[in-house]
């Protein structure tokens, strides 16, 4: 398939899939990934089951990503994130971490195995209301500058 095909094949299924929804999308090439930009966060949750089968169609991983507009501010989406994430998992909240041009918030925590339970509930909810994409890290057992410095460039 020829790259324009590919665009016009994701943005034909998803708008057949949301043609009563006002979907606002935007398609961009990022290396060998296809960014979708887009205001639904039923797309960015993966509660639709469409992504996977529109990656398996034309051949190429599909990576979700909320528009600029509908992300919430960083000191709200902070606040969402402390009430929302089990004490026990050990979030460290010096290093919540927001990437704007990917619309991503990295987290690390002690024990990230313990949100990573019961269906992936809690990062559901994390992303259904702060709009952000979460990623989630461990945290690494001995501070380094260095790796501190790797993990964000």
């Amino acid at each position: 398939m020829i790259i324009h095909d590919k665009i016009n094949v994701v943005l034909e299924q998803l708008r057949q899939e949301f043609e009563n929804k006002s979907l606002n999308l935007k398609v961009e090439f990022e290396g060998p990934y296809l960014a979708l930009y887009t205001n639904d966060t039923s797309l960015l949750t993966g509660e639709t089951g469409i992504i996977p089968k529109i990656a398996k169609l034309i051949r190429k991983k599909i990576i979700v990503r909320p528009l600029p507009e509908i992300r919430v501010e960083k000191e709200k989406a902070k606040e969402i994130i402390k009430q929302k994430v089990p004490k026990e998992a050990g979030l460290d909240e010096d290093n919540i971490y927001f990437d704007e041009t990917k619309g991503e918030i990295h987290l690390y925590f002690l024990r990230p195995g313990l949100l990573r339970t019961r269906g992936n509930l809690i990062l559901w909810e994390l992303t259904n209301e702060t709009k952000w994409r979460i990623i989630i890290h461990r945290k690494p057992a001995i501070e380094s500058d260095i790796i501190r410095t790797v993990d964000h460039i």
